[in-house]
């Protein structure tokens, strides 16, 4: 009898505990960004001084997980038959290779894949996530909405032309609404885009209208910081996640109300937002703290 009643009690808590997990990852199926750059990745072979130096090129603001495989690999170390990276925007050294015997010729082939979202680290699925405007905003939540551009849902929010968008957590800033040409987007619409550390993005966008920057591509930026204007009167915001094969999946993040409430948007409706101190310094380095503290972080 006493090991039938143990039984039940880890099967309760272990649905409680699914129960409790499934609020915070709720997630919505698997998709595919909206736009895919052409050809983001380049792999340069420098010789100099005896030595191979690789370098990977990232012309996407979006980091990429990069591997090579060596098909040919003679007179060379260290050995290897093939290496992983994640490489972000711009000019990223992978490693250098030198000859086993200087009296030896070299010889070497490789081929290389490239895949959306290299991230480093596991996602923080119960991170509270600032709401996208300034402390003291009177904020109200209008709904859900498909977006038949992109068939992705985004939580909706009203607004009032010219409100101001802030940042919902610190991240670089990989799409903003001044970008034109060929460029990675999640969104179908005029968005701003945030990848944070753990490899989530924050996607932020007008209902209608159109959206005025305040940053720059490849800018980080911190939560409760100002990054532009909603000409629109209601805006869209949601979070997603890389599943390390290209694709993103959609989260239902956990909102910081006040201090001591936390919600998922299905339980908001509206209110004045707060912002949290130790939120907006929970992702800095000591050095950003000190700087946020004294004023001179962000405006």
């Amino acid at each position: 009898m006493k090991k039938q009643i143990v039984l039940l009690i880890v099967l309760i808590h272990f649905l409680l505990g699914f129960y409790a997990s499934a609020q915070l990852r709720k997630v919505e199926e698997v998709m595919i960004f909206s736009n895919k750059q052409r050809n983001p990745i380049e792999i340069e072979v420098v010789e100099r001084g005896g030595k191979l130096t690789f370098t990977a090129i990232n012309h996407s603001f979006y980091s990429y997980q990069v591997e090579l495989f060596f098909r040919e690999f003679y007179n060379l170390y260290p050995n290897m038959s093939k290496r992983k990276f994640i490489v972000r925007h711009g000019q990223n050294r992978l490693f250098e290779l030198k000859p086993k015997d200087v009296n030896k010729g070299i010889s070497y082939q490789y081929t290389y894949t490239s895949v959306f979202g290299g991230v480093s680290g596991k996602v923080d699925y119960e991170f509270p996530y600032l709401l996208p405007f300034k402390q003291g905003h009177h904020f109200k939540m209008d709904g859900y909405t498909l977006c038949k551009d992109d068939f992705k849902l985004y939580n909706r929010l009203f607004v009032s032309e010219r409100d101001t968008i802030c940042a919902m957590r610190k991240g670089i800033v990989v799409v903003e609404p001044r970008m034109k040409g060929d460029f990675d987007k999640i969104s179908a619409k005029s968005s701003f885009e945030i990848m944070h550390k753990d490899g989530t993005v924050e996607v932020i966008s007008p209902v209608s209208g159109g959206l005025k920057s305040l940053v720059s591509a490849g800018q980080k930026v911190y939560p409760g910081q100002p990054i532009g204007v909603c000409y629109s009167e209601g805006l869209t915001y949601s979070v997603y996640e890389f599943l390390g094969d290209g694709r993103i999946r959609q989260l239902i993040p956990l909102m910081f109300i006040n201090d001591s409430t936390r919600v998922v948007n299905e339980q908001m409706e509206e209110g004045v937002v707060m912002h949290s101190h130790d939120i907006i310094i929970k992702e800095m380095r000591r050095r950003e703290v000190r700087k946020y503290r004294k004023g001179k972080l962000f405006k």
